[in-house]
């Protein structure tokens, strides 16, 4: 699990994009976590590139308190099934942030910027499918600033 800071989110909605880094079947979850009932976004599947759209009201709930020691997050979870004819059994994704068509910048959780491929993309380590195994799930944790 990796912790992401996005910072100079003004208001308005965003959408969270993203892409497989390997072959595998991507099965992609989005949990707005929060005081109170936790809100599911869902994610609509555009070829490559999976998309959830976070609306205006979930980014100004994201942006309250971001220095707080449990800030409102975003839990983004991937399942992920071996593709068939995969090369081996590495696995992994790719997301950024955008709002308007513009790429939002990305940091670590101690505010240290972190590289975005030539197109905006953030990729995370490889990670590799348990021994024997064809399914398994990973995720991380995104917060607003």
């Amino acid at each position: 699990m990796s912790r992401y800071k996005v910072w100079q989110v003004g208001p308005g909605a965003v959408e969270l994009q993203v892409r497989t880094l390997r072959p595998f079947v991507m099965s992609p979850i989005l949990r707005l976590m929060m005081p109170g009932p936790d809100i599911d976004i869902a994610f609509v599947i555009d070829g490559p590139i999976a998309i959830a759209t976070i609306s205006a009201a979930n980014v100004a709930t994201l942006r309250t308190a971001p220095t707080s020691s449990n800030p409102p997050s975003l839990l983004f979870s991937c399942g992920a099934a071996k593709a068939p004819g995969a090369p081996d059994d590495k696995w992994g994704w790719c997301m950024r942030v955008v709002r308007n068509g513009l790429v939002l910048p990305v940091y670590d959780d101690q505010g240290t910027p972190l590289p975005l491929d030539p197109d905006g993309w953030l990729c995370t380590a490889l990670r590799s499918f348990p021994a024997g195994k064809s399914v398994t799930m990973g995720f991380d944790i995104i917060t607003f600033a």
